[in-house]
């Protein structure tokens, strides 16, 4: 959520369920093993894997601006990064409770909500944590920061609470639900929006002194939400649900990342009104440039499960899921192009030939077009062209070349190729 650094959300929503216990330790087993197979810093598609210092998973992740940000997870879980991403180090947090949403207003100003209605915030860039009184024993999955002073936190129960002083006082608010609330984001102090359980959306225009219920018209958990300016927005959810608005949410349209995609969307984050991005589990990342016309799906370069996504701008972004994930790009998530090859000539024929005629160059790389590519005869460039694909070339010998042997050579941009030799006859 680009539209200015000092109005943030993050959550990850990857909660407990009752079969955590049972797996726990097979997930320790692969936590393990992936220690091993997993080295850190290696690109897969668009996407980075970097190393986070820990196998304890994530549950969100948040940046003020591109050098600067954080992820909270499992048991108190704090690390950030203060260089783009090279680097993680480890915060104390000062709590053991899961802690399921981040967000920051800045470097130095920022809020982690938790298990319990667990809150703490920093205002040092977590340089020290202190544990603030939310005034709710109910979870809090998400949490929105508008500037270093005003801050929300929804959670279980339809809980929504917010604070005006930078936190030295949180006050619950009313909300017209009682559905679990998984995320919220605000785009100034004023205009916010969350998402819940059962299709549940709610919006404020007034800082949250009252919210009313917007119709999204599905009835499944929606898990994440993202907007970029009052009208443009995305939600996310289970079954792979995309919704769109460009009116503040008083209209919500479907999208789609195609019939086969039902995974479960835990993350998004908007760029722009253009661009946006959703992450799932099993490593499953969407992306879309068009303001969600398409959605594609993208190289995560992992299978582990994404738990938040964010973007500080339509080419830096960071995801954050299971056993100490951290995924980067500057690329939007774009897979590089290939690296084009130099052209490779395996034969000319005939071996000799006259000046003006015609010989034929066969290999390879040579391109589908020629384009601003050329053979060079010794010294001398060829002007007359009959034919030019990726495998052979037609072209005349230059009325000017050398009498002799002159070396034959492609190039184009990718580079000059190897030399072949051909004897100009008078």
């Amino acid at each position: 959520m680009p539209q200015s650094v000092a109005f943030r959300h993050r959550q990850c929503p990857l909660r407990p369920v009752v079969l955590r216990a049972a797996t726990t330790v097979i997930a320790v087993a692969l936590a393990l093993l992936a220690i091993v197979v997993a080295p850190p810093d290696v690109f897969a598609g668009g996407w980075l894997q970097q190393a986070s210092g820990t196998t304890s998973s994530f549950r969100a992740i948040d940046f003020a601006d591109a050098s600067h940000g954080w992820a909270v997870g499992e048991a108190g879980l704090v690390r950030a990064m203060a260089n783009g991403g090279a680097a993680w180090a480890p915060q104390t947090s000062g709590v053991s409770q899961e802690l399921y949403g981040v967000a920051f207003a800045d470097v130095s100003h920022g809020w982690a909500v938790g298990e319990g209605g667990v809150v703490v915030a920093t205002v040092n860039g977590g340089a020290g944590w202190e544990a603030q009184t939310s005034g709710t024993f109910s979870t809090l999955y998400g949490v929105a920061a508008a500037g270093s002073s005003h801050a929300w936190a929804v959670g279980m129960g339809g809980t929504i609470v917010a604070t005006a002083n930078a936190g030295a006082m949180w006050d619950g608010q009313a909300s017209p639900t009682t559905q679990h609330l998984t995320a919220v984001t605000f785009v100034d102090a004023l205009h916010g929006w969350a998402v819940g359980h059962a299709g549940v959306i709610l919006a404020t225009a007034n800082g949250g002194a009252s919210w009313q219920a917007q119709a999204s018209g599905t009835s499944a958990e929606l898990t994440d939400v993202s907007f970029v300016d009052a009208s443009h927005g995305w939600a996310v959810g289970a079954g792979g649900v995309i919704l769109s608005t460009v009116d503040g949410g008083v209209h919500w349209t479907p999208q789609s990342a195609g019939a086969a995609f039902t995974w479960r969307l835990s993350g998004v984050d908007a760029a722009d009104a253009s661009h946006a991005w959703a992450v799932a589990e099993w490593g499953r990342i969407i992306a879309t440039e068009d303001g969600g016309a398409t959605w594609t799906a993208q190289t995560s370069g992992t299978d582990r499960s994404l738990a938040g996504v964010v973007f500080t701008d339509a080419t830096h972004g960071w995801a954050c899921g299971q056993f100490g994930t951290i995924l980067v790009t500057t690329t939007g998530g774009v897979s590089p192009p290939p690296l084009a090859k130099a052209p490779l000539i395996t034969k000319v024929s005939p071996t000799a030939a006259r000046r003006g005629a015609v010989v034929t160059l066969t290999g390879k790389y040579f391109g589908a077009k020629r384009g601003k590519s050329s053979v060079r005869f010794g010294g001398k460039t060829c002007a007359k062209y009959l034919s030019w694909s990726a495998t052979r070339i037609r072209c005349k010998v230059p009325g000017k070349a050398a009498v002799g042997t002159v070396k034959v050579t492609v190039k184009t941009a990718a580079g000059t190729s190897n030399v072949k030799k051909l004897r100009v006859k008078r």
